[in-house]
């Protein structure tokens, strides 16, 4: 799917599934290539990696990290925003460039890795606009919980909303 805004057009970037991979003495990942071809040439084959939530890393297209770059840089500037500021620069002090190599992989800083709990394999997940990295150990806790309530989850997630018919009043 394309977009068009400002005479710019642009591929939605859209991550989903998720695959395991080794992780190599030196932190390197292997990319699925379904998630490398997803990422738009805007991005120059380069992702942000930060900490996520729920103990994951988050792995953001150059782009799409200059989106959220833009949200922040307006959400602190009010004087008030203390914690929020405090919040982004834990994210951006722990954040990493990594290039996407001509074999597919990433380079995942040490302390990164260390920080998910990640050692000889990677979980990748896609989750829409993002990539995250898990211990799959981790993923599969973080997980448990929603799994047993998943009818019920995905129910309460995804509400039915028909389409307004055109020229209604309501």
């Amino acid at each position: 799917m394309t977009h068009r805004s400002l005479g710019v057009v642009r591929r939605e970037q859209t991550f989903v599934g998720s695959y395991r991979h080794v992780v190599d003495a030196q932190g390197r990942i292997q990319l699925p290539s379904t998630m490398r071809r997803a990422i738009g040439p805007e991005s120059q084959e380069t992702l942000i990696i930060t900490r996520g939530l729920d103990g994951c890393l988050t792995a953001y297209p150059l782009d799409e990290w200059g989106r959220l770059r833009d949200q922040w840089v307006q959400a602190v500037s009010d004087t008030s925003a203390r914690e929020a500021r405090h919040l982004i620069r834990l994210i951006t002090a722990q954040a990493a460039e990594a290039r996407i190599d001509a074999q597919g992989r990433i380079v995942v800083p040490a302390g990164l890795l260390r920080a998910a709990g990640i050692r000889e394999e990677a979980l990748i997940v896609g989750a829409f606009d993002r990539i995250e990295l898990w211990d799959p150990v981790r993923f599969e806790q973080a997980t448990e919980a929603v799994e047993d309530a998943f009818d019920q989850s995905v129910g309460n997630l995804i509400v039915f909303r028909p389409a307004q018919q055109a020229g209604s009043d309501g």
